[in-house]
């Protein structure tokens, strides 16, 4: 899978790795199965501080020249995600 923001919102570490996929539709771009709209909530865990962030991607291509992909991003402190890994 590929992330929208490839570094962690609190510390900038690139020791990011996705832990697990909330949920997904469609392909995403690039995929030979994508077919205009894609879109993805994904838990992220960063390596280097203990904190989560949570991505959000809502993507519609209409043509090759109008593409549209939004982001969300929120984060999750070191106690949020200990609770997350227990489960």
């Amino acid at each position: 899978m590929e992330l929208g923001r490839g570094t962690c919102i609190l510390c900038g570490s690139q020791e990011i790795r996705p832990l697990f996929l909330i949920s997904q539709e469609g392909a995403p771009p690039g995929h030979p199965d994508h077919n205009i709209t894609y879109s993805h909530l994904v838990v992220v865990l960063c390596q280097a501080n203990g904190c989560g962030q949570v991505e959000r991607l809502d993507h519609d291509c209409f043509d090759f020249k109008d593409v549209w992909d939004q982001y969300e991003w929120y984060v999750l402190d070191p106690s949020d995600m200990k609770r997350c890994l227990k489960r």
